[in-house]
């Protein structure tokens, strides 16, 4: 139960006190043996006439000596402890038989083997045979000796105790120089020595197995052990030292013996009530930090509990007859037990019945093999509580605690893992198909696919129509083909007739990190075949995003490339001729009205002349000719807008003012008719060609009155499908739902009466000038009912117009932030706006404006879009919505014409005005746009 309270390095050092107390008996034994021999008395301790260490007595100490030594070097299987157990043998019957002879008087004759005394003589020593106490302490060492390894282990230490008594009092004698001690007559006396040599041994015997009492208590860390090693060296050599100069004092004179005895009562009681109180407190510093170590390991202990307790693996541990005494959480969960069935159970009832055996013995051996040190198993094979066998993933290590040994597994189920390591592989033969595949695919593909295995391109690989266009082996690397490769090659990759650089190969540029679309080139094969390719080229990215490569896939194109170039030269070719068309088309628009004209000219004059019968044919003739006139500027106008001559020119107008002329010019045509021609005005303004416009519209207009015989016809403005849209609506003939298409195509007319009504090209001039224009035309017609035609409305401001015209407005005063980088601009702008009676701050740029923007608070912001510094209006006024917190009414003003960018204002509720503007319209803007009550569509 001590020897986990011992101190490892107090057992190696008691070990060494044991060797080196049998070296120095050893020695003492030699030197009597030699003193003997040569006749030096000092050697056998005969000086000053103390009696001297007998030959016997030599041999004696030699001889425990050498089995003290050898019992060290004990080795099972050696010889060691044999010769260990046959020199304490030798000792103990070398003692018997002397002591027989001091019983007996016999004189068994081996006293004189050694040394005969007849050589020489002592004087007062007549034999070499050694004292009887002599002879007692070599019996009492031999049983020591032999009793060292055995279960009389208690009586081997009690023989080595006294043994050294015996050689103790001899000491006492002889310091004390009391004869009596080590003396019980003349002739057998127990030499200095021979006391010495048998303290020593005796000693050694005691020290030579440190982990078995009585020195395992006394070099234990307990409190007892602490204290033994504290008293003893004091206890046993202070009355020595005391008592010795006690004496020397009083033969000296200094005292007599009351005062003596005195004296040396009272230095006990002083140096053992100093030691007591020294010991005390170390033993109250050690009792300290033994409670500290305690609670730090119970802490410890908790903690490992918990760890143990909360583990994800299993954790079991056996004691050495392989039962199990610790099963966690984690265990119960894996084998379906629970902790109380387990604990103390065979560590078998969690294994298969056919492994168990061997199981069994391996555990035993690892435990025997593995002495502090972990094992990894490897996979065993588990079962559970059900019956199901399962993998299982283990771990040994041996622990000892409190001397006891015990075996660590820590377990984890390998089923997930295998399924894992399953469904890897599964994947990986997948994988391996799906590269066959790929390389097949890639292969049959009809493009020239590039792989380049690093990052610059040193290894470029191909499929097989690769290969074919280089006219390489397949399977070789192609870089050193290439222009940057180091080989001579004929093969080039040219852009536009010259060598692309290096740097700028579409796979060198992909391999650097840098995509690569719609890119083409022309490609030249070593026998001078040429072939135009197209295609893209991609990085190949490792783990962390750098280029570890490229793949490039380019189609061949040639086929393609010469038809272009054969549709650039048609093109060129169809140019000329649209060219030449235009001229003619200038020419006959010329020539051909002339003798038009000259015609009405004359019929005029013919009517003067003719009688009123004959009045009729000159009103035919002059509507032929009014007819042919309109015809032939209809296929005029068609055939400038298929040529594509006519170019528009985009700008803004008052819908207002377009839908007034138009009603104006064709009220007379309706009135003839009886027919009604209204109109809702739309206070909007537009942005297109507002010519081209004016004819889709007039044209529209101009059909709805021909085809419509009673009612009237209707133009308004309105909104639908999100968009605003001029609609034109009659009740007329109407048009079949299949016959909407049709009605578009250049002289179709539906009805056989509507060929006297038109040429059959006006509908056909709507339709290409709305493409031209890029607006929406659509049509809905119930027959015998009428129609709606709607063409789409361009506008510029979702807001309606404020009205200008038949009243006077009066517009309040406001405050302007003015942002215009151009200073004459600037202060023309600001020098208006002031004469109107406006607040003006009149900046150049954003920063100017927001600035002052607290102070000032305007009620508007009007802005130039371009300003200086790449700055732009729009960023001004998101500026200055952020500052105020507020969505500030603004207009940019620009000479932009994007479709794109007015979208994109109108979204944010910032109104686009283009350039030139007059300040009557700026002026209705800035009313509408912060007027309280805005104009509502009417």
């Amino acid at each position: 139960m001590l020897n986990g309270t011992i101190d490892p390095a107090l057992i190696a050092r008691c070990e060494r006190v044991a060797c080196g107390c049998a070296i120095a008996v050893m020695v003492i034994g030699i030197a009597v043996l030699l003193g003997w021999w040569l006749q030096i008395d000092v050697l056998t301790g005969a000086v000053q006439g103390r009696p001297p260490a007998k030959p016997n007595t030599g041999l004696g100490f030699i001889l425990a000596g050498l089995s003290l030594l050898a019992s060290m070097r004990r080795k099972p299987g050696s010889g060691w402890g044999t010769l260990h157990l046959s020199l304490a043998g030798a000792l103990t019957v070398l003692g018997a038989l002397t002591g027989i002879e001091h019983l007996t008087d016999w004189n068994l004759g081996f006293d004189t083997l050694l040394y005969d005394p007849a050589q020489r003589s002592h004087g007062f020593i007549p034999t070499p045979r050694m004292a009887f106490a002599t002879s007692i302490s070599f019996i009492l060492t031999g049983l020591a000796l032999l009793g060292l390894d055995s279960r009389a282990r208690m009586a081997s230490c009690a023989a080595a105790l006294g043994s050294s008594v015996i050689g103790v009092l001899a000491l006492m004698g002889y310091v004390f120089g009391v004869p009596a001690l080590f003396q019980a007559d003349p002739y057998s006396a127990v030499a200095l020595p021979t006391a010495v040599a048998l303290v020593a041994i005796n000693i050694g015997i005691l020290h030579a197995r440190p982990r078995r009492r009585p020195i395992a208590v006394l070099i234990s860390r307990t409190v007892g052990g602490v204290m033994a090693r504290r008293l003893l060296p004091l206890a046993v050599t202070a009355p020595f030292l005391l008592g010795w100069l006690s004496i020397r004092g009083e033969a000296a004179g200094l005292y007599d013996a009351r005062f003596g005895i005195a004296l040396l009562s009272l230095i006990y009681v002083v140096l053992f009530t100093a030691l007591i109180w020294h010991t005390a407190e170390s033993l109250r510093r050690s009792d300290h930090r033994r409670l500290s170590a305690e609670l730090e390991r119970r802490q410890q202990q908790s903690q490992l509990a918990g760890i143990i307790e909360t583990a994800m693996d299993a954790i079991v541990m056996v004691d050495s007859t392989q039962r199990v005494v610790l099963f966690n959480p984690a265990a119960e969960e894996m084998f379906g037990r629970s902790t109380v069935d387990v604990l103390g159970a065979p560590l078998d009832i969690l294994l298969p019945q056919r492994f168990r055996e061997a199981h069994r013995e391996h555990v035993g051996a690892f435990a025997n093999d593995a002495m502090g040190r972990k094992g990894r198993v490897g996979t065993i094979v588990g079962v559970r509580a059900n019956g199901e066998e399962f993998p299982i993933e283990a771990s040994l290590a041996h622990v000892q605690v409190d001397g006891e040994h015990y075996l660590t597994a820590i377990l984890r189920d390998d089923t997930e893992r295998r399924e894992v390591m399953e469904a890897l592989r599964a994947s990986e033969k997948r994988e391996s198909m799906r590269a066959a595949d790929l390389s097949t695919l890639l292969d049959a593909a009809p493009a020239a696919v590039w792989m380049a295995l690093d990052a610059e391109a040193a290894d470029v690989r191909g499929n097989k129509v690769l290969y074919e266009w280089l006219q390489l082996p397949e399977g070789i690397n192609i870089a050193p083909y290439l222009p940057y490769g180091g080989k001579r090659s004929n093969i080039r990759l040219l852009k536009n007739g010259v060598d692309i650089p290096v740097s700028q190969l579409p796979l060198k540029r992909a391999a650097a990190g840098f995509e690569v679309r719609d890119y083409e080139y022309q490609l030249v094969s070593a026998d001078g075949t040429s072939r135009h390719l197209l295609g893209n080229a991609t990085p190949l990215l490792d783990e962390w995003g750098r280029p570890r490569g490229a793949i490039s896939a380019f189609v061949d194109i040639t086929a393609r490339y010469e038809a272009e170039v054969a549709m650039t030269t048609a093109r060129t070719e169809a140019e000329r001729a649209n060219n030449a068309k235009s001229r003619f088309l200038a020419a006959a628009s010329h020539d051909l009205r002339q003798p038009l004209s000259a015609l009405a000219l004359y019929i005029t004059v013919l009517e003067d002349k003719l009688s009123a019968a004959d009045l009729p044919v000159a009103t035919n003739m002059k509507a032929c000719v009014s007819s042919l006139s309109e015809l032939l500027t209809d296929l005029l106008d068609l055939s400038k807008l298929e040529a594509g001559v006519i170019t528009p020119n985009a700008c803004t107008f008052s819908v207002a003012e377009l839908l007034a002329d138009q009603i104006s010019m064709h009220a007379p045509e309706a009135d003839l008719k009886g027919l009604r021609l209204d109109c809702r005005p739309a206070r909007r303004m537009a942005r297109t060609d507002p010519v081209l416009f004016r004819r889709i519209l007039g044209n529209l207009i101009d059909n709805a009155i021909r085809y419509t015989d009673q009612g009237g016809v209707l133009v308004a403005c309105r909104r639908r499908r999100g968009k605003t849209w001029i609609e034109v609506w009659d009740t007329g003939i109407g048009i079949a739902e299949d016959k909407t298409g049709e009605i578009f195509e250049e002289f179709r007319q539906l009805h056989d009466e509507a060929r006297t009504r038109g040429s059959g090209l006006g509908l056909a001039i709507v339709a290409k000038a709305a493409a031209l224009l890029g607006l929406e035309i659509s049509v809905r017609s119930r027959p015998g009912r009428g129609s709606v035609f709607a063409i789409e409305l361009p506008l510029v401001y979702e807001v309606f117009q404020a009205e200008t015209d038949g009243g006077d407005f009066s517009y309040r005063p406001l405050g302007i932030g003015l942002v215009e980088d151009n200073l004459l601009v600037r202060e023309a702008m600001a020098s208006a706006l002031q004469n109107v009676g406006h607040r003006v701050l009149a900046v150049a740029t954003g920063a100017e404006l927001c600035a002052e923007l607290e102070a000032f608070q305007p009620d508007i912001v009007v802005s130039d879009y371009r300003l200086a510094q790449g700055e732009t209006g729009f960023d001004v006024i998101t500026a200055a919505r952020a500052l105020l917190k507020r969505n500030l009414p603004s207009i940019i003003i620009t000479g932009d014409t994007d479709p794109r960018l007015m979208r994109s204002m109108a979204a944010r509720g910032i109104v686009v005005l283009h350039k030139p503007l007059d300040m009557e319209t700026l002026q209705a803007y800035l009313h509408d746009m912060t007027s309280e009550e805005p104009i509502e569509a009417g």
